[in-house]
């Protein structure tokens, strides 16, 4: 039996995961789409493999110019930057989308991968502090300095502000789908930019309740947006997608249906809170029954299939 060198005993010490790696790069090259799932906190530098690291560099370029991802273009990308020999060639990345068994557990994968840098990341801090211990500056020095290594970068990247749009050149629109459903606005950016093509840079403020959600988008941008997503198939439902009720003057200047429906999310929450124990058969009543008519002012219905939809007068959707 072979001994290890003390060379590949660090290494094989060393965390990381080369199988994830692999599963996140081929899962992507087989439903891009899925990208826009953990874009937002999987960095590249995560990646302990120098040549997977160069592949999702290529990826998030291409997915950031709203490009295809496929194949040929992760290949162009590389070899325009002098690294598709580096990574194995053209072979190496069609192998990867060949060992993609299923695309559905690329959040799961992208969370090993971010724990592993994370802890290589606590490796180096601590290595480096170890030698603050034995160099000869002053003793203050050297505990800032210690102090200072041990502040670990924060694992999310930076978000940028959002958008702030005229009220003359924006509207919003309502998304059937909240918190309840683990939605969070990274997935809603998701959503806009690699379903209904609309640049990140034109997104504006996103308000994620329980059950619903409202994105500020300029006016051009919002029936495209509605055309590209309302049916949408996502996380096992159709999205219903439409154009928010935009503020009446004559109900006040926060009457938007926004908040309309936060005050409902909140009456809910406290009729549910100030139930009586004496009346249990007011559990059995569904949280439907306590909507107002369509006659009186608007209201949302939760359908069947649990989306919520907003009627005004006539009962019409909007």
């Amino acid at each position: 039996m072979p001994v290890k060198t003390k060379k590949q005993i660090d290494e094989s010490l060393i965390p990381q995961n080369i199988e994830a790696e692999e599963a996140i790069l081929g899962a992507v090259l087989v439903n891009p789409a899925c990208l826009a799932k953990v874009s937002d906190f999987l960095q590249a530098s995560y990646f302990y493999k120098p040549a997977h690291r160069y592949i999702y560099e290529a990826m998030i370029e291409l997915f950031n110019n709203n490009d295809n991802i496929d194949i040929v273009s992760v290949s162009d990308v590389l070899s325009y930057n002098s690294k598709l020999e580096t990574v194995g060639g053209r072979a190496f990345i069609n192998d990867l989308s060949y060992k993609t068994i299923t695309t559905s557990n690329i959040e799961y994968y992208a969370r090993i991968v971010q724990e592993k840098a994370i802890k290589r990341s606590l490796i180096n801090a601590g290595s480096e502090i170890v030698s603050f211990g034995y160099d000869m500056n002053p003793i203050d020095e050297s505990l800032e300095n210690a102090e200072h290594t041990s502040r670990l970068p924060k694992e999310e990247r930076p978000r940028a502000p959002r958008l702030q749009l005229d009220s003359s050149e924006a509207a919003t629109i309502f998304v059937g789908i909240g918190r309840n459903r683990r939605v969070y606005p990274r997935d809603l950016v998701g959503l806009l930019v690699s379903v209904a093509k609309i640049d990140r840079e034109r997104i504006g403020d996103i308000r994620v309740l329980a059950n619903y959600s409202f994105i500020q988008l300029y006016t051009e941008d919002a029936e495209k947006v509605i055309s590209a997503l309302n049916g949408y198939d996502y996380r096992g439902r159709k999205l219903t997608v439409n154009l928010s009720k935009p503020k009446d003057e004559n109900l006040g200047e926060n009457q938007s249906d926004e908040v309309e429906f936060e005050k409902k999310e909140n009456a809910v929450v406290t009729q549910t809170e100030a139930k009586s124990p004496e009346t249990p058969n007011a559990e059995k009543t569904s949280s439907a029954d306590s909507v107002p008519s369509a006659n009186d002012k608007p209201f949302s219905q939760t359908t069947d299939d649990g989306q919520v939809k907003s009627h005004f007068g006539d009962g019409a959707t909007y």
